[in-house]
């Protein structure tokens, strides 16, 4: 962060932290006159003169304005240090979050700071929810990019961003915002209410935001360009293997012939295994650009009792919603044990499969309980898309103190928590061990284990073949929370040792800071059954964790 403190002292030579095109700004000052002393991000020394050893970078509010964002990841991705992080580009694969990346090196390892201080993070990896920061206050953004873990720790390994907050508004400012793509979709709205007033003459300062917006997402079928899956090297179509009608393969058996070895795709027309298979497009489906509904509140105060002490508070609450939405579920190459009797099977696929495995001709009938252990690859058109639903709730206030100390220092001493409430709901995912039952059948009405009641499945057969009933058993949705709790308690002093403790070859005394901080992070996960047993359509399983990061 950069502080200013107003000293008299000789002729001193003051280096502005740099700018965003690198400018440095020089000032001389007469014996006598007020100079600035000035605290960069990347250091707590406090001292006229002070230069950085890494290269700063600043953002200033207007520059902000003008890309009009509706957070601080779209403007954060375009700077020469960032490289593309999980944000609303990211649709498979994100974690409901916006998030920054310096370098390269990972976001657990770029350090996020609001004043000066840390945010909470969101995740058990300690990764901070940019979406929590209230653009609407940003006054400058300040980047140090690379080196700063001496001062922060290891999580600033590839640099730090410290966003400040303007805590000297005054007035009412009401903005608002809207874009929308020359298609006419992916609208993006955005206002924020911010009030600000003095107190007692100046002494004091209070500020209050509050900002509501929503940004529509985007699909890959609503451009014509993101309507077919190409390959990237070649350009050429291409797809997912779990497709429809369904893709089969099996083992070779005892007596078995050569004749069905690889992938095979049903024709539905002939009843037959047929190659080549016909990959399934998932591009319509997914989103280029997922949505973001948030609410934020925001309070900022700060009161000057005397020259020594100066009282502060900081209060933040951010509610986001994001949604990410995929192709169809499916069975995903999953292998299942599957009666050669049962009754879906064409019957000229049957004798494949018979031939496959050495199953005499006596054994290749309906309802004969022979197994065959047979990879599928189905997709669930009849399903829908899978949805992934992030609701996270995110509150952190702080309370300080700050002042002078004689001998021209100064102190800052706060105390800070902070917590991140995330909950995902996956919808239309399925259930793989009732795919599993349900595929073990020998009749079309009843399942050879009928527990929870269970419907046979029809996986061969083209797309309509799955019945409402059918996927009212096999779907699945799950619930995973995550929560997080972080309590920062630091002080920090910070001067110098006066003109007789110098270098005869500099102009400044040699400055010094001391501070002492003291951080816990608490996290913990809790999931549902179908989650930790991942009987859930198709991710790993999720066990309840907690984790505590010693104090420090």
């Amino acid at each position: 962060m950069i502080q200013e403190k107003t000293l008299s002292r000789a002729v001193r030579l003051v280096v502005s932290g740099g700018l965003l095109m690198g400018a440095s700004t020089l000032a001389f000052a007469q014996e006598g006159e007020k100079i600035q002393a000035v605290q960069v991000t990347g250091t707590r020394i406090t001292s006229p003169g002070a230069t950085s050893n890494n290269p700063i970078s600043s953002i200033s509010a207007e520059e902000i304005k003008a890309s009009q964002p509706v957070a601080v990841e779209e403007f954060f991705k375009d700077l020469p240090a960032s490289v593309p992080a999980v944000g609303p580009g990211t649709n498979n694969g994100t974690a409901g979050a916006a998030t920054i990346d310096l370098r390269g090196l990972g976001t657990n390892r770029t350090l996020v700071l609001v004043n000066g201080r840390r945010v909470v993070p969101f995740n058990l990896d300690g990764v901070v929810d940019t979406n929590s920061i209230p653009i609407a206050l940003l006054s400058r953004v300040d980047l140090v990019t690379g080196g700063a873990s001496v001062v922060y720790g290891a999580d600033a390994v590839s640099g730090v961003a410290n966003f400040n907050l303007n805590r000297k508004f005054t007035g009412v400012d009401l903005t608002t915002s809207y874009g929308v793509s020359e298609e006419g979709d992916a609208k993006r709205r955005r206002t924020d209410l911010t009030l600000g007033a003095k107190l007692d003459e100046g002494r004091g300062n209070v500020v209050m935001s509050i900002g509501k917006t929503k940004a529509d997402p985007l699909t890959q079928g609503s451009r014509p360009f993101g309507v077919t899956n190409l390959n990237s090297v070649t350009g050429a179509g291409t797809g997912s293997a779990t497709t429809i009608p369904a893709a089969f393969s099996t083992s070779q058996g005892t007596g078995g012939t050569t004749t069905l070895s690889g992938a095979w795709q049903l024709d539905p027309a002939t009843g037959k295994l047929v190659q080549p298979v016909v990959p399934y497009n998932t591009n319509p489906l997914n989103y280029y650009v997922t949505g973001l509904e948030r609410t934020q509140a925001t309070a900022l105060g700060n009161y000057k009792i005397n020259e020594y002490a100066e009282v502060y508070s900081d209060v933040f609450y951010t509610t986001s919603k994001v949604a990410s939405t995929l192709a169809e579920s499916g069975t995903f190459g999953n292998t299942f044990q599957v009666p050669i009797g049962n009754p879906f099977i064409p019957d000229a696929m049957r004798q494949q499969l018979c031939e496959r495995r050495g199953i005499s001709a006596a054994n290749c009938v309906p309802g004969n309980a022979t197994m065959v252990p047979l990879l599928v690859n189905r997709r669930f058109v009849e399903l829908g898309p899978r949805f992934n639903n992030f609701d996270t709730k995110t509150l952190q206030y702080t309370v300080g103190v700050k002042g002078e100390l004689p001998y021209e220092w100064n102190y800052d001493a706060y105390w800070s928590r902070g917590t991140s409430d995330q909950s995902q709901t996956r919808q239309n995912w399925g259930s793989l061990s009732k795919v599993g039952q349900a595929l073990n059948a020998l009749s079309k009405t009843a399942c050879v284990n009928a527990a929870n009641g269970c419907v046979p499945l029809n996986v061969f057969g083209a797309a309509g073949s799955i019945t409402p009933e059918m996927l009212k058993f096999i779907n699945l949705s799950a619930i995973l929370n995550q929560s997080v709790q972080q309590d920062v308690g630091a002080i920090t002093f910070s001067g110098d040792l006066g003109e007789k403790v110098k270098s005869p070859w500099a102009n400044s005394p040699v400055a010094l800071a001391l501070s002492l901080e003291h951080r816990k992070v608490s996290a913990s996960t809790q999931s549902d059954s179908a989650s930790r047993s991942r009987a859930k359509c198709w991710a790993p399983a999720r066990r309840p964790r907690t984790a505590q990061v010693p104090s420090r």
